[in-house]
């Protein structure tokens, strides 16, 4: 073959495979605008949504109202409270301190909190904290908890509240989930840094990371641009007063953006907060494939049969999915003011993107 007739069949190869892979790209995407008409259809979907793949953004579209009562659409920066997967920043903000040599992960927690009760916290240890397998429980299952709600505004507050309870279990020997451990884990964070969790997390994560979009907010705290929070009643209404919305604290509750989020998981995953080191430490599954803070979802757990990272979070009116798959370096973000939705609609993209059936809950 003659030098012209080689480059002529290398350029064709290369603008046939580059149309290939637009082409496949584009019904890929025409798939889940299509999946989006018939959740907006049905009325079954109030959020955001961000897709990417290799860093670049494939789709990111606002879905629904942020608050019905005024006719407001949600935006690309209309802030939704994203509940428990805030606690992937009390977990990046703990390795960042073990990483600068000012915490250690296997000492128990009675060096860094000399008022908690020294039967457990020489027990105790930062791994288990993070990991779920401290044996401490949820506080937000007292009794009294909704009607306190409005008293707990400061790490302190939580704290005072969880540093008493009994353990459920001797710690390391079992996962289970715990918002108690992660206000453990942000009185840490204050006592060893010196300052409160919140300006902790916004001086070296949401600052260095131009998270903009990203804050802490009071329940009282009038927001612009902040997503109300909706439950469907069985008459088919959508009320935004069912269920009071805890404040923010280190086990969950902080207000941001799909954008951010994303943010987030670029400069973590290309080792900007990090080290290369640090990363892949809070990245390997413990107990249940739960990670330090993150979920290390197992490739049996994905209708894709792909392993992913990342943290999901809801509240009676509220829910937030975040997973990066590893292997093909997909990223979905889902935040929605609706209740649960986000995990359906979550697990239904990605349906859509390797190529399987999915459904829409009636």
């Amino acid at each position: 073959m003659n030098k012209y007739l080689s480059n002529n069949l290398l350029l064709f190869l290369i603008l046939f495979v580059s149309r290939s892979l637009t082409f496949s790209q584009e019904i890929s995407i025409n798939n889940i605008e299509e999946l989006f008409d018939k959740y907006i259809k049905l009325e079954k979907f109030s959020g955001t949504v961000l897709i990417a793949k290799n860093s670049k953004i494939l789709f990111f579209k606002s879905f629904g109202f942020s608050n019905r009562e005024t006719n407001t659409l949600n935006k690309p920066d209309t802030k939704f409270n994203i509940c428990s997967m805030g606690k992937i920043f009390t977990a990046t903000a703990i390795m960042k301190l073990v990483q600068e040599g000012r915490l250690e992960l296997n000492v128990p927690i009675k060096n860094y909190l000399p008022d908690f009760p020294e039967n457990n916290s020489k027990i105790i240890t930062v791994h288990h904290l993070l990991s779920h397998t401290s044996g401490l429980g949820n506080y937000m299952n007292r009794n009294n908890y909704y009607d306190i709600i409005p008293q707990l505004k400061t790490i302190s507050d939580h704290y005072q509240l969880v540093k008493n309870e009994i353990l459920q279990f001797e710690p390391g020997v079992k996962f289970s989930y715990s918002n108690s451990g992660y206000i453990v884990l942000g009185k840490i964070i204050e006592n060893v840094s010196g300052q409160s969790y919140y300006d902790y997390i916004r001086e070296k994560i949401f600052k260095p990371l131009k998270m903009e979009d990203s804050e802490f907010y009071l329940i009282d705290q009038k927001v612009p641009d902040k997503a109300v929070g909706y439950t469907k009643t069985k008459s088919g209404e959508y009320k935004s007063s069912l269920y009071p919305i805890p404040n923010p604290a280190s086990d969950g509750g902080v207000y941001s953006t799909a954008l951010d989020i994303f943010k987030f998981d670029q400069a973590l995953h290309n080792n900007l907060v990090l080290s290369e080191k640090y990363k892949d430490k809070m990245f390997s599954p413990n107990l249940n494939d739960y990670g330090y803070g993150f979920s290390i979802k197992p490739a049996r757990e994905h209708i894709s049969g792909k392993i992913s990272i990342g943290h999901t979070g809801g509240w009676m009116n509220l829910s937030a999915v975040y997973r990066h798959f590893i292997e093909d370096n997909i990223i979905i973000i889902v935040l929605s003011n609706y209740a649960g939705v986000a995990f359906e609609v979550a697990r239904n993209i990605e349906a859509v993107i390797y190529g399987k059936s999915y459904s829409i809950s009636q």
